[in-house]
């Protein structure tokens, strides 16, 4: 735990509060109906990750979305395109595959519409040529925009990479996948275009599998893959994406996020719904109360608190960065987030001015946050080792976390939960007490 100075640190690091970027280049084409064809020369590097996806407009508000749905995607594997072979806009990551000297790909292009165009290496690097096939006209971007890299290039090092490419064992692939569809198949469904663009977002409860993307939230009977509801998310004739749907904890509200709008649904109630849009800017992250009375959402510039018998936040709080993650502990008493600066704030509610506690040190962006069912521990990822607050007594101010160090990897998913054969809090925190002592006893699975 550690004081920070916020307008010290920007003064020092003017560029501190910019988003590193997992690509280094963005920009919008006007593409119409037809074939496109990309032209590369050698540049730095074998391979290069892109998102070639379909937007509403070139504005500065889509532009964004498509950028950080596009940073989204950049954490996983690609689908890799040799050279001379055809691909069409996606919202999945794809990767060029160069060639010794030159590479050539084919776009196909099947809808008249704005793309947004993200790279790995600035396209000038392997001097990008987009052309319309059989016309050799060249196509310029409407807008064209570098980013921030989360890496640096050094001319003076490069790599080799070595593949080996081994024979399927038959036997062994066909057991596994007859096992798999004769025990498993009849509980696998696919749900046929849940989405034009595919979904962003996956939330379940009793009440079905919420999905959202293209401006909707569609609700489904998971057990036989049917539609039972569909809800717009979006303003009228605008094309916002659906990037969060969650459900409350009793399972009784469905609350999405699009843009800079808050909606909540009540399902079986038809379209009528709770709709908060007082945020200056985009929505990033939401999170439930307990209790399912209340939400909080996020943004650049702090969090609002709602109770949904109001139609105006009751509360709110400040923050100079963007809030990427919010965990409400069980009790209802402390809201964490985790923000784009790699510091996790924490608020004890009611909220009161001064009394904010920023947790320090981490060396990425927060998203991984959990609260054991005591709310006395907080544990956030981020990297390989997960810190563990303390935050009884007088909270955690001027302490200092436990360490988890058995990960070789990122932590990407903490949760907390109470042993089964734990039956009430009392017994919980008489065998959760062993991580004072900084022995694991049950905490994190």
């Amino acid at each position: 735990m550690g004081a920070f100075d916020l307008d010290a640190k920007l003064e020092l690091d003017a560029d501190f509060l910019k988003e590193e970027s997992p690509f280094e280049w963005g920009g919008v084409y006007h593409l119409e109906v037809g074939e496109y064809r990309f032209h590369f020369k050698p540049g730095a590097d074998r391979e290069m990750d892109f998102v070639l996806l379909p937007i509403a407009s070139g504005s500065d508000e889509e532009f964004e979305i498509a950028r950080r749905h596009a940073s989204g995607r950049f954490t996983g594997g690609s689908r890799k395109i040799p050279v001379g072979d055809g691909f069409a806009p996606s919202l999945e990551l794809q990767s060029f595959v160069f060639g010794r000297n030159s590479g050539d790909y084919t776009l196909h292009v099947s809808r008249t519409d704005e793309y947004g165009f993200f790279t790995q290496h600035v396209p000038t690097e392997f001097e990008m040529k987009l052309t319309r096939d059989g016309s050799g006209l060249g196509v310029e971007p409407m807008r064209s925009q570098a980013f921030a890299p989360g890496h640096t290039h050094d001319a003076t090092v490069s790599s080799d990479g070595i593949v080996q490419e081994r024979p399927v064992d038959p036997r062994k692939l066909n057991n596994w996948m007859s096992t798999l569809l004769r025990e498993k198949g009849v509980d696998i469904h696919e749900l046929p275009q849940a989405h034009t663009v595919g979904a962003l977002t996956l939330d379940w409860a009793e009440g079905g599998l919420a999905t959202g993307a293209d401006g909707k939230i569609r609700l489904w009977d998971g057990s036989r893959g049917a539609v039972l509801e569909t809800f717009d998310a979006a303003e009228v004739n605008r094309s916002t994406w659906v990037e969060q749907a969650r459900w409350s904890p009793d399972g009784t509200l469905l609350a999405g996020r699009a843009g800079k709008v808050l909606r909540i649904w009540k399902p079986s109630a038809g379209d009528r719904c709770l709709k908060y849009d007082q945020h200056s800017t985009t929505i990033s992250a939401l999170c439930w109360r307990p209790d399912s009375k209340g939400i909080a959402a996020g943004f650049y510039g702090g969090a609002r608190f709602y109770r949904l018998s109001q139609n105006e936040p009751h509360q709110e709080v400040r923050w100079k960065g963007s809030i990427l993650s919010m965990a409400w502990s069980p009790n209802a008493r402390y809201l964490a987030a985790g923000t784009q600066e790699a510091i996790v704030n924490f608020w004890k509610l009611p909220y009161r001015v001064g009394e904010d506690l920023n947790m320090t040190g981490y060396a990425n962006k927060i998203k991984e946050l959990a609260w054991d069912p005591t709310s006395r521990f907080l544990a956030t990822g981020g990297r390989e080792v997960v810190a563990v607050w303390d935050v009884s007594g007088k909270g955690p101010r001027g302490t200092r976390p436990k360490e988890l160090h058995r990960h070789t990897k990122k932590v990407t998913l903490p949760r907390m939960a109470i042993p089964r054969h734990v039956a009430d809090q009392r017994q919980c925190r008489r065998h959760c007490r062993p991580l004072g002592s900084g022995k694991i006893a049950y905490p994190i699975v």
